[in-house]
């Protein structure tokens, strides 16, 4: 991993076609703190051929010490940040263009690809910090093409192991079963986590009730959508799905599922799945198609989705 960019080079400029354009606001919020102190300055703009992201170095103390360390914090934060894309928006564009399932709506299809995309997470991101090598001029998409073989035949046998039970998929049933049990067995990132609506707008907070720091999901995603990847990126052992407005509310809660104790290795999950796709898949098939989970009739129809996907952590919090 090449550290000292900055050492010879105060600009650096990633490039995207246009594929990952989301990706570059991302890394430009990831930067954020820098550019608040006057370290560096970042800016996003339009090129004949898509998006570039240029990354200058403003200002750095004049110990060569202190600013050798800095240097490494602002290239150690991108890198991170790039790796982060790797693994959310790399992975996750792999995965949709190599799956041939039979899902009928969208946000269910992109909750299955999400769950997917998450596992063995913590696995890629080692991966993909070390083949990042900074350049001044960093082409994203051809970073993407031809310098992530290594991860490719990992994500491939997550997609040929999928398509493999694609036929067990078309029954709704079994599919929300298949994609409970992916939910189930991602890594906690966050202990809990508070879902609000207000005036249609939901936003998912942190135990403080503050926004979820460092969570990467595309912005050009529908507002359900993202919510729903952002739960499943995260993998919280409790949603606390709240009914009133978090500013009058107190955190006294109804509970009405218990969550799970114990999650298996995320490293487990894909042979574990693989070794029990035989077992259960007939099971699976021979369950009721239309199987209904209980919901609170206030819910709006993504919280509605959230307590059947997540049905084993949500807790409903009854407030005045």
């Amino acid at each position: 991993m090449e550290h000292e960019v900055f050492s010879s080079n105060k600009k650096v400029i990633i490039t995207t076609d246009g594929i990952f354009a989301s990706s570059l606001r991302y890394i430009e919020r990831r930067l954020e703190p820098f550019a608040k102190n006057g370290k560096v300055t970042t800016e996003i703009t339009n090129t004949k051929t898509g998006h570039q992201l240029a990354i200058t170095i403003t200002s750095l103390p004049r110990k060569r010490q202190q600013c050798e360390l800095t240097a490494h914090k602002i290239t150690s934060t991108l890198v991170d940040a790039i790796a982060n894309v790797v693994i959310t928006d790399c992975k996750y564009h792999y995965i949709e263009s190599s799956l041939k399932l039979p899902v009928r709506d969208e946000i269910s299809r992109q909750a299955f690809i999400r769950a997917l995309a998450n596992f063995d997470r913590t696995q890629d991101l080692c991966i993909a910090k070390s083949l990042i090598k900074l350049t001044p001029n960093f082409l994203l998409d051809s970073f993407y093409t031809f310098s992530l073989d290594v991860l490719k035949t990992r994500w491939q046998e997550v997609c040929a192991l999928a398509n493999d039970n694609a036929c067990y998929l078309v029954c709704d049933g079994t599919f929300r079963e298949l994609l409970r049990f992916l939910i189930s067995n991602l890594e906690t990132r966050h202990q809990e986590v508070h879902l609000f609506d207000r005036a249609g707008k939901v936003e998912v907070l942190a135990s403080n009730l503050k926004p979820i720091p460092n969570i990467y999901i595309n912005d050009e995603l529908s507002q359900d959508s993202a919510i729903i990847s952002t739960l499943i990126s995260i993998a919280p052992k409790k949603i606390y799905i709240h009914q009133t407005d978090y500013s009058n509310c107190e955190l006294s809660t109804q509970q009405t599922n218990a969550c799970h104790s114990e999650r298996s290795e995320e490293s487990q999950v894909l042979s574990d799945l693989s070794r029990t796709k035989n077992d259960n898949s007939s099971r699976l098939c021979e369950e009721h198609c239309d199987e209904a989970i209980p919901t609170t009739r206030t819910q709006t129809p993504v919280f509605t989705l959230i307590t059947e996907l997540f049905r084993d952590c949500v807790q409903i919090i009854q407030t005045t």
